[in-house]
């Protein structure tokens, strides 16, 4: 009876692993597209000795599609086109001049493409690494001015891309130009919700000279800053870095 009883057992297992072993887990296509949308924090680092309060993050969003080809079960190929908004602080421009500050809001709306290979280390985690390129497409600025000796003032620029040619006599008053590429790497890590949902959280390192027009361009320069107490001013090599977070669904 004893030996019936582990029998029965056996085979009563039996069947019911071999109906676990029979469900097949859901399959990722070879290709597939999707959309995705969530935030931003970017800042900027400022090649400028004299600079006393560094740079603020400020907060943005970005939205657009994404590709993806899976190459194998641990290796993947993403591509992201991408409407990005990136907004950050510049305390003071004047750090030389005690009595007057003046702090830049900028405000920049870019398209950006991105490209990076996954590496899947374990189920539904990724790691994410590859470059980006974007195209400054439009923006604004907003000066105040604040000192002992005079009232505040607000001004607002809008900023526009511009090349090397464009002369800085023929822009208006309150046109501010910026280097309207920017490229750099960036590198993350992402999450399989469900086979339709994914997170990821990335950074960008952004190699790209923001400034680099303004020594032609030194009348209307976005990034000028005052290290001599005079009116020529210097004008210092900045770089985006940008964090995000991400939500992205698959369509197919």
């Amino acid at each position: 009876m004893k030996n019936l009883v582990i029998l029965l057992v056996l085979l009563f297992s039996g069947s019911i692993l071999a109906q676990e072993s029979s469900i097949s887990l859901p399959t990722i296509p070879k290709f597939r597209i999707g959309i995705h949308a969530g935030a931003t924090g970017s800042n900027v680092t400022v090649d400028f000795n004299n600079l006393k309060d560094l740079p603020k993050q400020g907060w943005g969003y970005q939205a657009g599609l994404v590709t993806q080809y899976n190459l194998m079960n641990w290796f993947r190929f993403n591509g992201n086109l991408d409407f990005v908004q990136k907004r950050f602080v510049i305390p003071d421009r004047l750090p030389s001049k005690q009595d007057i500050k003046e702090k830049l809001d900028v405000l920049g709306n870019m398209f950006r493409f991105n490209f990076d290979t996954e590496f899947l280390p374990f189920r539904n985690f990724g790691i994410h690494l590859g470059p980006y390129m974007s195209y400054w497409q439009m923006g604004k600025a907003i000066l105040t001015k604040s000192g002992d000796n005079i009232p505040t003032q607000v001004e607002e620029y809008e900023i526009i891309p511009a090349t090397g040619d464009v002369d800085a006599n023929d822009l208006a008053q309150q046109v501010m130009v910026v280097n309207p590429w920017d490229f750099g790497i960036t590198g993350g890590l992402s999450y399989d919700m469900t086979p339709e949902l994914a997170l990821d959280v990335k950074y960008e390192i952004g190699l790209a000279d923001l400034n680099k027009l303004a020594q032609d361009l030194k009348g209307s320069s976005l990034f000028k800053f005052d290290d001599s107490g005079g009116h020529s001013g210097t004008y210092p090599s900045i770089n985006f870095r940008t964090l995000s977070v991400s939500l992205t669904y698959w369509i197919k």
